[in-house]
């Protein structure tokens, strides 16, 4: 004798009633967003460039492997995965929020100058972070004295330099946890002893980032490796 299966009743009464309220709560977000989103277009235009990137939508694209990469800092730690596919053979897509995004994607590095006999280099220019970080014997990052948090710490860890900043490290917790563990990002917890801070990190700090940076690299062509099954096949 068979029995016949089990239908779960319909949703109840109360759970119809959250998922309204919930989809009337992302809707007065969304246009919250786009209301900000507009606003900022209006002190800059181009931040309105490629509405559809934001949502999700657009034309249809061929494309092995699709990155968004928000914006520069984004680009910047994809971009050697994203030279490795395309050595690779694979068709790459990339999206971006930001005019910063796409600039950084349309842009190469510039070198400018030589840096021989210089004491102070002020930069204001767009995807020559690495430029600017490469003769340097440690690197103070901006952020971390206020509560909005440190900024990207990757890209001088992955040159191999010592990184100062200050206590507020929540927005960078990966890999701050790791590289303070290892002895490369000191945390200041007052602004007064950074000088300190900073002699010590350009005395003392060199072997142990350069260290940190060669047993933490090669992580491009792991993703790569791991995501390479999930891909067309290349034609």
């Amino acid at each position: 004798m068979r029995c016949a299966p089990t239908l779960k009743p319909p949703p109840g009464l109360r759970y119809r009633a959250f998922l309204a309220a919930y989809a009337g709560v992302i809707t007065l977000a969304e246009l919250l967003v786009w209301q900000y989103f507009r606003k900022r277009a209006k002190a800059d235009p181009a931040y309105m460039d490629h509405p559809e990137e934001r949502r999700g939508e657009g034309a249809v694209f061929d494309a092995d492997l699709w990155v968004h990469a928000v914006s520069i800092g984004e680009f910047t730690s994809a971009a050697p995965l994203i030279r490795l596919a395309l050595d690779a053979g694979y068709r790459v897509r990339t999206t971006h929020a930001t005019p910063a995004g796409r600039g950084a994607f349309a842009s190469d590095l510039n070198p400018i100058a030589d840096l021989a006999d210089t004491q102070i280099l002020l930069g204001n220019s767009m995807r020559e972070m690495f430029f600017y970080l490469s003769p340097a014997n440690a690197v103070v990052v901006g952020g971390g004295f206020t509560e909005k948090g440190a900024h990207n710490v990757i890209e001088p860890l992955s040159l191999g330099k010592p990184v100062i900043t200050g206590p507020y490290t929540w927005t960078i917790e990966f890999p701050a946890v790791e590289a303070e563990a290892a002895g490369v990002l000191t945390v200041v917890p007052n602004p007064r002893d950074l000088s300190v801070a900073v002699h010590t990190a350009m005395t003392s700090g060199g072997p142990a980032a350069v260290a940190f940076h060669a047993a933490n690299q090669g992580a491009s062509a792991r993703i790569l490796e791991a995501i390479a099954p999930l891909l067309e096949p290349m034609v």
